[in-house]
């Protein structure tokens, strides 16, 4: 197996027949050897096209004499997605700290949901985050923003 099928086969698992199995019980045994044929059919499409990307950045690399390694390119992708997926996070927790009526959701809540302590949350976010959310939604926050009136 090249790295490009290593990393391939990573980013796009073949489903495990036991956990689709589970998940899709309410099919009796020939549905869901179609179903899940399809679901693998999938993934395999889904690698084809992320393989012919990956040897397309490799191409592109070496004509401008740069390597190209697929394995830092995905860990650097997972990077991004965490980045993303955290500012979200801090968005949503601004939102439901500054902007719900009338009451804010309860910090322990919102810990629990995001996984982090009480005290992550009321330092989770901070005026950009309550600005962004109230671009975003066009909401208004609660309580003024802290520098505004000064």
């Amino acid at each position: 197996m090249s790295l490009f099928d290593v990393v391939a086969a990573i980013r796009f698992p073949l489903p495990d027949r036991e956990e689709f199995a589970e998940v899709n019980s309410h099919l009796d045994d020939a549905d869901l050897d179609l179903v899940y044929s399809e679901a693998c059919q999938n993934a395999l499409d889904e690698r084809r096209s992320y393989l012919a990307r990956l040897e397309q950045l490799d191409d592109a690399a070496h004509e401008q004499d740069e390597e190209f390694d697929a394995l830092l390119a995905e860990l650097e992708a997972c990077r991004a997605q965490i980045d993303e997926a955290e500012h979200r996070m801090r968005l949503l927790l601004a939102y439901g700290r500054e902007f719900v009526r009338p009451q804010p959701y309860q910090l322990k809540d919102l810990a629990r949901a995001a996984d982090i302590s009480v005290s992550g949350v009321r330092i989770a976010y901070g005026e950009d985050e309550i600005t962004e959310a109230a671009q975003v939604t066009g909401a208004k926050p609660r309580r003024p923003a802290l520098g505004a009136g000064r």
